[in-house]
């Protein structure tokens, strides 16, 4: 049960990284990460964190039903 605590509260700092308070501080910066402008980078970026935690409360499950 403890991973799923873990996950929302990851999912609400994701989602609090992605609307405008946050995500407004990178949207005038113009350097490139890997060909990207930063403000798209950032987005990519964190979409790539949640799918990362979303395999880990996937296995978090899978583990919790085995045993």
């Amino acid at each position: 049960m403890r991973h799923r605590y873990l996950f929302a509260g990851f999912y609400v700092l994701a989602v609090m990284a992605l609307i405008w308070p946050v995500y407004a501080w990178f949207g005038g910066i113009r350097p490139f990460i890997l060909g990207l402008p930063l403000s798209f980078a950032w987005i990519v970026g964190w979409l790539i964190a949640m799918f990362f935690a979303m395999i880990g409360l996937y296995l978090g499950d899978n583990r919790r039903e085995r045993g």
